[in-house]
C-alpha cells in the first residue's frame, strides 16, 4: 500500500521497543548496505508484489537482489494474483533462503483446487524452506465472511505445508 515509503512501518518499528518487525518494498537497485541498515532497524525480509509491479518488473530485477538478500538473511516474500505465479515463480524458487508465499496464494476459487496456479502453489511446499500465509481471504474470496469457499484451499495448503511453515496474517491495516 506504501510501496517503498517505509517511513511509517519503520516509525512503527523504532517505536515498538523490539516488539515490532517488518517486511519491506525496496528497489531492486537496493545496496547491500541499505538492505543492512534495514536489517538494523527491524527489517525481517523483503516483498515482492507482482500484483502491483508485474512479473516482468521482478523477473528481470531479482538476479541483482536475490543474492544480497540471501546474504543480509532477509527473506523473500510474494504476492500475486491470478496466474502470475506461474511466471515468477521459475525465478524464485531457487533463492538460498526463506521464501513466504502470501495470501494463500491468492488462489482462482472457481477454478478450484485443481488449477494450475493453485497446484503449482502446492508443489512449492515441497521446498523445505518455503512458507505460505493463510491470509487475506478477502482478496479472493466470493462469499463474505466466514468466506467458506476459501477453506478447502486453506486445508489444502495446510496439508501440503504442514503446520510448521503456515503463518497467519491479519493483512491489516486494510489500506485500500
Amino acid at each position: 500500500g506504501y510501496d517503498m515509503d517505509l517511513r511509517c512501518m519503520l516509525d512503527a518499528i523504532a517505536a515498538s521497543d523490539g516488539r515490532f518487525k517488518g517486511v519491506a518494498g525496496v528497489p531492486l537497485d537496493i545496496s547491500s548496505s541499505d538492505l543492512l541498515d534495514l536489517k538494523a532497524r527491524g527489517i525481517v525480509g523483503v516483498a515482492f508484489n507482482a500484483a502491483f509491479h508485474g512479473v516482468d518488473y521482478y523477473v528481470a530485477g531479482a538476479p541483482g537482489l536475490l543474492p544480497k538478500l540471501a546474504a543480509n538473511g532477509l527473506f523473500l516474500q510474494l504476492q500475486w494474483e491470478k496466474d502470475q505465479f506461474l511466471g515468477l515463480w521459475p525465478a524464485m524458487r531457487d533463492f538460498p533462503g526463506t521464501i513466504v508465499l502470501d495470501h494463500c496464494g491468492r488462489p482462482e476459487i472457481a477454478e478450484g483446487l485443481g488449477g494450475a496456479t493453485f497446484q503449482a502453489v502446492l508443489e512449492a511446499g515441497r521446498r523445505p524452506d518455503t512458507y505460505v500465509k493463510l491470509s487475506g481471504y478477502a482478496k479472493f474470496t466470493r462469499e463474505r465472511w466466514p468466506h467458506r469457499d476459501v477453506w478447502p484451499f486453506v486445508q489444502a495448503l495446510a496439508g501440503a505445508f504442514g503446520p510448521d511453515r503456515c503463518l497467519w496474517a491479519s493483512d491489516w491495516p486494510f489500506i485500500r
